[in-house]
């Protein structure tokens, strides 16, 4: 009879270790991927399109595809995380926006 109990409580635990936190958030590649080809086809002028995969208002995961260099951004309450799936970049991180008038999204965190 105990090992009954034993058992009923392993099955009733590991089903609710199955339940996702919230807030959980799981993106698959073949998604990502898909997701990725669909932003290919439009992109925006700044060499740049982007899809918003989740926001947690202190901050956000953001899938983005780039076909050249993009404009120098500025986030003063925002940490970007690059991971690079396909091809290469280059990453340039510091100094000063000279001329931020020529891309307005410069200097109010949208860019990215």
């Amino acid at each position: 009879m105990s090992n009954c109990r034993v058992v009923a409580a392993f099955f009733l635990t590991s089903s609710l270790c199955a339940v996702e936190p919230p807030g959980f958030a799981l993106w698959e590649a073949d998604s990502l991927k898909q997701q990725a080809h669909a932003l290919a086809r439009n992109v925006r002028p700044d060499h740049s399109s982007r899809e918003t995969l989740a926001d947690y208002q202190s901050h956000r995961f953001r899938l983005l595809y780039r076909d050249g260099d993009g404009y120098p951004e500025r986030h003063d309450n925002e940490i970007d995380v690059v991971i690079v799936q396909e091809g290469e970049a280059t990453l340039l991180l510091g100094g000063k926006i000279i001329h931020p008038e020529k891309n307005p999204e410069a200097n109010n965190g949208v860019g990215g």
